[in-house]
């Protein structure tokens, strides 16, 4: 398999190797999200990355590296070496960090999800590097080798600066999980997954289609989203959401100036 990527990468753009990467880490996520996994595997620094500058609150503060070495200034590269100079903390208890995760998460703010991370940056980057910008909102399979795994960007179509609606439903596809390589030493897997390599070939009349705009926030999607979503995390982090929101309920049952509403107030902002 390595040698097939390797000769694809020397000599011509044959395979499109970003989207069997996310093939093969959207299966490895799947399997870890069962509690009896022990391991995980796939590109997990592209998870790293793809947290950190979404929800920077999670990452510590990034030192500022060198800004000349032996060579002169540093060569610009990818976008996530900027998180190299994060400190390392490996040495600390594990579950010191689990919990304040959990904490952080749990009390996240709408204004603290960074949507859109490398807008900024898309404008300087070389034209090779945006060439696919129209297949990123691609509804399709994504092949790598045995793997397939569903690309459904349009129920997060807010990182592309669009208005979310409520998406349609999808469900996994427990006979595609259930192939393995075991024993399938001579399966052609161009054969047994043609149709879905069809369907990626047809990837640019599959984006999807919504409208450009900012989220208002009475839209219907919200409503939506905590009525089939698990909300919580863990019982502490649930017990402080569950508290706030009958606060604020209380808060609006009494008008502004009056004692209870101050007092009510000055409960939400210490929490």
């Amino acid at each position: 398999m390595e040698a097939v990527l390797i000769k694809s990468v020397l000599i011509k753009a044959v395979y499109s190797l970003g989207s069997a990467c996310l093939a093969w880490l959207y299966r490895e996520l799947c399997r870890a999200s069962d509690k009896k996994a022990s391991q995980i595997g796939g590109c997990l620094l592209l998870v790293q990355y793809w947290a950190w500058a979404r929800f920077p609150y999670l990452c510590s503060a990034v030192e500022r590296g060198p800004l000349m070495d032996a060579y002169g200034p540093p060569v610009r590269g990818p976008l996530s070496l900027k998180w190299v100079w994060v400190p390392n903390k490996k040495n600390r208890p594990t579950h010191i960090f689990r919990d304040r995760y959990r904490q952080q998460i749990v009390s996240m703010l709408p204004g603290q999800v960074v949507w859109q991370p490398y807008e900024a940056e898309l404008e300087d980057l070389p034209p090779w590097c945006v060439a696919g910008r129209a297949v990123w909102t691609a509804m399709v399979p994504l092949v790598c080798f045995h793997l397939v795994e569903l690309h459904t960007p349009d129920r997060v179509v807010r990182q592309f600066g669009m208005i979310q609606e409520i998406p349609r439903d999808v469900d996994t596809n427990t006979v595609l999980h259930q192939i393995d390589l075991r024993g399938k030493v001579g399966v052609n897997w161009m054969q047994r997954h043609a149709m879905h390599i069809m369907e990626w070939g047809n990837r640019l009349q599959r984006h999807c289609e919504v409208v450009l705009g900012d989220m208002p926030p009475q839209h219907e999607y919200f409503d939506w989203f905590k009525r089939i979503t698990r909300r919580f995390i863990d019982i502490p982090g649930a017990r402080l959401i569950i508290m706030i929101e009958g606060y604020v309920r209380l808060l609006r049952r009494h008008p502004v100036g009056t004692e209870d509403h101050k007092d009510i107030t000055d409960v939400l902002k210490a929490v």
